[in-house]
């Protein structure tokens, strides 16, 4: 692959392997180098970004967040070298969409001999699929080839016409052989919003309540209140949830089951915690009606 230059190997027992973050959240992507392996400059006029994905470090956003810092090894760069970060979408024919650019470093300067990492001034936001990119003119590491590296793993370099920029459409210029992966790793926080859909589905005869949400991950769902009690309205009952529409069935126990039963009416303040997985807790708040006749 011409575009992406490898550069004789220094020092390599040197590079330090980047560590997840604390807190929830996922670690995409690495900057640990494989063993063997042989580093590469980046292709220039062109941001390589990862085609086909490393299983030991996938490369690809798992679902629906934001991306809050990425990560570099710069051990074999040559200090104060430009590098700028993207998120890229597919949008088919080897072609991608700009979802984000960090702005706020244009380019980057990168300290030398660490793993340097660069924390965005705005998160971008990202779904499922959407993978990273670098872009450097001056001949910063982006990538390794071979060593332990899968041999189904391999790059693409991206052609651009103009200042990166959201919703700029990238073409393909070149795709490497198998046995390459990016030097780079990002931080990725999985979306914890709670969407209700509609008003609650009241069953009068029961005195239930169904309410119907969306979540954008999968994780766990769960339901609190005083006199609250909350199943998963799925015929097999669990706390745990897939990304898409969920269900909850609201019921009154205790004080506000006796007033159920004796009003026919009851109104319940209803606590929604959704954890995504990997992912901090949200909650959400929401007043459900209880009928009985």
């Amino acid at each position: 692959m011409k575009r992406l230059a490898l550069v004789a190997p220094l020092a390599l027992m040197s590079l330090v392997a980047s560590t997840s973050p604390a807190g929830a959240a996922v670690t995409l992507g690495s900057t640990a180098v494989p063993s063997g392996s042989m580093p590469g400059m980046c292709s220039g006029a062109a941001v390589d970004a990862q085609l086909t994905d490393d299983p030991s470090a996938p490369y690809f956003a798992p679902g629906v967040g934001r991306i809050t810092q990425w990560q570099t090894n710069t051990s074999l760069d040559t200090a104060g070298q430009p590098l700028t970060f993207v998120v890229l979408k597919s949008v088919g024919g080897g072609s991608f969409n700009v979802v984000g650019v960090d702005e706020r470093t244009l380019p980057s300067p990168l300290p030398p001999g660490e793993v340097a990492t660069f924390q965005l001034a705005a998160p971008i936001a990202v779904t499922a699929g959407e993978t990273l990119g670098l872009t450097s003119a001056a001949g910063a590491i982006c990538f390794w080839q071979a060593g332990a590296v899968p041999v189904e793993s391999t790059l693409t370099a991206l052609s651009f016409p103009g200042p990166l920029a959201p919703n700029l459409t990238l073409t393909p210029a070149e795709t490497s052989p198998g046995g390459f992966t990016m030097n780079l790793g990002a931080t990725f926080i999985p979306d914890n919003n709670i969407v209700t859909l509609g008003k609650a589905e009241r069953n009068t005869k029961k005195g239930t309540a169904t309410l119907n949400l969306n979540l954008p991950n999968p994780g766990e769902l769960t339901a609190s209140g005083s006199g609250v009690k909350a199943a998963s309205a799925r015929a097999v009952l669990s706390k745990s949830v897939p990304a898409g529409p969920a269900q909850l069935l609201i019921k009154a126990g205790g004080k506000k089951k006796r007033k159920l039963n004796e009003t026919g009416k009851v109104s319940l303040n209803v606590a929604i915690t959704y954890t995504p997985t990997n992912g901090d807790p949200g909650t959400r708040s929401v007043k459900v009606k209880l009928i009985k006749r």
